[in-house]
């Protein structure tokens, strides 16, 4: 008798953490799926154009839902997070990680191949959020442009510097415009350029950018 009370009571805690675990994935699912739209109206119509209504009425969802997300900057944030991560929740750094510790089995044209792959799949998912982050006049994300963008160079600096001792790179052209060009090239205002705006394929513009980065580190001699 006391062991079948027992079972039922576990069984309705059973059940009652199963709710639980139900409704957490479902608030994660919903919490993801209004980011999305975020992203997605945030790309289409500007940080400074859009507004925390547009982004309701796209996702579904009451504007005081918008709440927990801090300001419209702060979600703006957690939205270029979310597109630069990518479905398979792989990040920059991550993927980057994985190209190192790869690399040396890699030739030249195989790294330089890869770079400009990846290069193509972030900025596919994620040049409309960039654009959007590089044209607004909010000061506090001006801010955060600013030294994002500083990030991003020292992290080419120290990436292509992982790889002098292969003797990879060209002599003949100074280090800090090697990596400034880089920067440029692979940005998402580079790659709006070529692709959306000149209408180059996905597969023509992973081409020009390993061609441009070959001109830039290795040298016509080698190209």
């Amino acid at each position: 008798m006391g062991q079948g009370t027992k079972s039922r009571g576990a069984t309705a805690r059973d059940k009652r953490s199963y709710d639980a675990s139900g409704r957490r994935r479902r608030a994660e699912e919903r919490r993801a799926a209004v980011i999305d739209a975020a992203a997605s109206v945030f790309a289409a119509q500007g940080f400074d154009g859009t507004t925390i209504a547009d982004i309701a009425t796209a996702a579904g969802v009451s504007v005081p839902y918008f709440q927990k997300f801090g300001t419209k900057a702060d979600l703006f944030v957690l939205a270029i997070e979310r597109v630069t991560v990518g479905p398979q929740q792989r990040t920059v750094d991550r993927a980057r990680d994985e190209l190192e510790t790869t690399a040396m089995n890699l030739t030249r044209d195989e790294f330089l191949t890869s770079i400009a792959t990846l290069t193509t799949e972030w900025n596919e998912r994620s040049y409309g959020m960039w654009r959007a982050w590089a044209n607004t006049d909010d000061p506090e994300l001006r801010a955060r442009w600013e030294a994002q963008m500083a990030d991003i160079r020292a992290e080419w600096a120290r990436y292509l510097a992982f790889f002098d001792d292969r003797g990879w790179w060209r002599a003949d052209v100074p280090r800090d415009e090697q990596v400034a060009a880089v920067w440029l090239l692979t940005m998402a205002e580079t790659y709006e350029r070529m692709k959306v705006v000149a209408g180059l394929s996905s597969d023509e513009y992973t081409a020009w950018l390993r061609r441009a980065m070959v001109a830039v580190l290795v040298g016509p001699e080698s190209g």
